[in-house]
């Protein structure tokens, strides 16, 4: 598959998006994915995207995960965390099937984590890419500072997971949402 990163260009510049992650885990299940983010099930609400910093309890804002399911993966979105870029829940969270997140920071930072089969294949920064490693579904794709790394990654991950995250989706749409453990 390889999804087209016009798809996604209306990432690029969205203020929004300036701190977030967003993981998606094929053949997971949204109970799996909760115990994977260490979610209080107790604190489950309702919540669009840009909720979470209102819902947050840490300073940092990052102890907010939304869970939800798009075609056969689900989806966890962290409106100011970076949970999902962790090796180990990658890894836990791909036995079923492919496993990508995307992380950027308020500055900028960024990191594209890439499991199979409970093992991470790729781990690299969209806007200071380095090829080195590149797997085949990166080709042509507009990664580096010259480039549009949002778009770049979620094009990627679209490619790698059969799952398109519209902008309606991600940003307006009202998911469940929960306080996790930051330190988990």
């Amino acid at each position: 598959m390889h999804a087209p990163q016009a798809a996604y260009e209306w990432a690029d510049g969205c203020v929004e998006l300036d701190a977030f992650c967003v993981s998606v885990a094929v053949g997971s299940d949204p109970a799996e994915a909760a115990a994977g983010f260490a979610a209080d099930l107790s604190t489950q609400r309702r919540a669009r995207f840009g909720d979470g910093w209102g819902i947050s309890q840490s300073s940092f804002g990052n102890d907010v995960v939304q869970i939800d399911v798009l075609g056969d993966a689900v989806v966890c979105v962290e409106p100011n965390g970076w949970a999902g870029i962790d090796e180990d829940r990658a890894a836990r969270l791909s036995r079923a099937g492919p496993y990508a997140a995307l992380y950027r920071s308020v500055n900028a930072d960024m990191e594209l984590v890439l499991a199979r089969a409970g093992r991470l294949v790729r781990r690299f920064d969209p806007l200071l890419y380095d090829s080195d490693g590149a797997i085949p579904e990166e080709e042509g794709l507009a990664f580096g500072i010259a480039g549009k790394p949002v778009s770049a990654s979620l094009a990627l991950i679209e490619r790698l997971t059969g799952v398109r995250l519209s902008r309606d989706w991600l940003l307006d749409l009202e998911r469940s949402t929960f306080l996790r453990d930051p330190d988990a």
